[in-house]
């Protein structure tokens, strides 16, 4: 057995372990290339065949009220004080101006005025990798900027804002 195959492949790693082991990690990391564009998230019924009636649901609604209405994002709002109406009112009408938003739904406040809750349709679909820059946008920038000293504490959910996008951002709790 020390002439076959495995007995020369063996003794020529040997010679030149360096060579050998540079040319494993190129193919490991050549393999991998495709996992660097990689996106994960919740499926939705966009990824059924159009045969299903979920994917003709899906596509219907698209193409009733835009491709975002599919992946609704919600802005949850705690309400300390009587004044928040105001700035809830304000933060709706920032989130409508955003160039990535279609539509931000009038508030809806629980029967203690104490929560609201704001629905924004962002202008491309769920599976859609720009839908992630503009969640972040929102979280970063648009909601603290509208909150900061109001005492609101506002928090973005849905389906769409639940998945870490590009560069593994996942959903953070604001500051209190």
């Amino acid at each position: 057995m020390t002439h076959g195959f495995w007995a020369r492949w063996s003794r020529r790693v040997q010679r030149r372990p360096w060579l050998a082991g540079g040319a494993a990690v190129a193919v490991l990391v050549l393999l991998a290339l495709p996992f660097l564009s990689l996106r994960l998230a919740f499926t939705d019924a966009g990824t059924n065949p159009p045969s299903y009636t979920s994917r003709q649901a899906y596509d219907l609604l698209a193409k009733g009220f835009g491709p975002g209405a599919n992946g609704p994002l919600v802005v949850a709002l705690e309400l300390p004080a009587p004044g928040a109406p105001r700035t809830v009112a304000a933060l709706r009408a920032d989130l409508a101006r955003q160039p990535d938003v279609a539509f931000a739904s009038p508030p809806q406040y629980s029967p203690a005025a104490t929560a609201a809750v704001l629905t924004v349709i962002p202008r491309t679909s769920p599976q859609d990798s720009r839908t992630s820059a503009p969640v972040q946008e929102l979280r970063d920038t648009i909601v603290p900027r509208a909150t900061a000293g109001t005492g609101v504490r506002a928090l973005i959910g849905g389906p769409t804002a639940a998945w870490p996008g590009p560069g593994g951002s996942s959903p953070r709790r604001p500051p209190s």
